[in-house]
């Protein structure tokens, strides 16, 4: 007398099925990780997506939304392919995904969709329409560091130090070899009658130019030397000012004037250079102008690699000023070319220093 297994083994089922309230095959639950809410922008076509094999069963599965609603343009196949263009910006919870072998058992999961607005296109091909970047300066110290092949897990505190410490003297570099267009203000003197000196804002090392301005009439100002200055006879002489010493010693910059301030109402008005400002905390902003980005960086990296990589020294310095030691060049040149006045060269006789009569 043969074995039968549905005799002997109550509840036995084929491999694969499992007993259920109903009598036929239990889908499992899904297969990995439940279904992600999903992010589109409207009117831009969907990269279809299949929930086929999130469900497992050994009968061929059907799809359907059983649940919530599916943002309008949007619609799921029944071999469970989520594909279309959403047209209706929203937020649409609770769909819920479907899957039935046919039988009288079945699986599914809930998920949502969100579907926004597109960017309004701003400039030639539609673009973010903001010009507010500015990175910090924790970001530019990653960038350098990551050009020398300095691991990050490496970097301490000193590194960090040494680093801000190496953008002080890096803007000092480029101060004098001249790259400060883009650091220039204005600032307007009002002269009394005797005025022989003034003091520039903080933070200000030079004079870019100057003009004296009397009913409306602006004259140009004269810059000269500290002996041509402190040998004229009559600095308390009062009139047009026609000349300026500037004292660039350490600390507060004070301008000498000659003549003296004569009336009220006189105006000297002047382009001054301030100093880059100290770099600060890691989480400031530099406020460097676009193209001197580049500059900055890569003088930056050379530093550092100076100091951490010197194996990478020699190819970052050639980067950042050029391969001839004797010559500006690299990343370096283009900044300072970027930083000159893009005007026409006008020629013009400078009477400045012509005999002046009595006063």
């Amino acid at each position: 007398m043969g074995w039968n297994p549905e005799e002997d083994q109550p509840g036995w089922q084929p491999d694969g099925w499992q007993p259920s309230g109903g009598g036929g095959p239990a889908l499992p639950d899904f297969v990995g990780p439940n279904i992600d809410d999903i992010a589109l922008r409207v009117d831009a076509a969907m990269t279809p997506v299949s929930y086929a094999g999130r469900f497992t069963a050994p009968n061929p599965l059907t799809y359907a939304i059983t649940g919530g609603s599916l943002p309008p343009g949007l619609a799921l196949s029944a071999s469970g392919v989520l594909s279309g263009t959403p047209t209706v910006v929203g937020i649409y919870t609770g769909i819920v995904v479907h899957a039935t072998d046919g039988t009288d058992t079945a699986d599914s999961n809930a998920f949502s969709i969100t579907v926004s607005s597109l960017p309004t296109p701003v400039g030639p091909g539609g673009t973010s329409g903001t010009y507010t970047f500015d990175p910090q300066l924790n970001e530019c110290l990653d960038e350098a560091f990551e050009r020398i092949d300095f691991s990050p897990e490496a970097i301490e505190r000193r590194h960090i130090q040494a680093a801000i410490r190496s953008v002080k003297f890096l803007f000092s570099e480029w101060q004098t070899i001249g790259m400060r267009q883009w650091m220039i203000h204005q600032y307007t003197v009002d002269l009394t009658p005797g005025q022989m000196t003034f003091t520039l804002p903080a933070g200000a090392i030079d004079i870019f130019d100057m003009t004296f301005k009397r009913g409306g009439v602006e004259t140009e100002v004269s810059a000269i030397a500290r002996d041509v200055y402190f040998t004229k006879h009559k600095k308390d002489l009062n009139g047009r000012v026609i000349e300026y010493m500037l004292d660039r010693a350490a600390g507060t910059k004070t301008v000498y004037l000659w003549p003296r301030g004569e009336r009220t109402g006189d105006q000297l008005l002047m382009n001054y250079v301030r100093q880059i400002q100290d770099p600060g905390t890691i989480a400031n902003t530099l406020q460097l102008p676009p193209f001197a980005l580049e500059a900055f960086i890569a003088g930056l990296a050379a530093r550092l690699a100076l100091k951490f990589k010197p194996e990478r020294f020699a190819m970052l310095q050639a980067y950042y000023r050029g391969p001839d030691p004797d010559r500006i060049g690299g990343q370096l040149k283009l900044a300072i070319d970027e930083d000159r006045e893009n005007v026409d060269l006008v020629c013009q006789a400078d009477y400045s220093h012509r005999r002046q009569g009595s006063w």
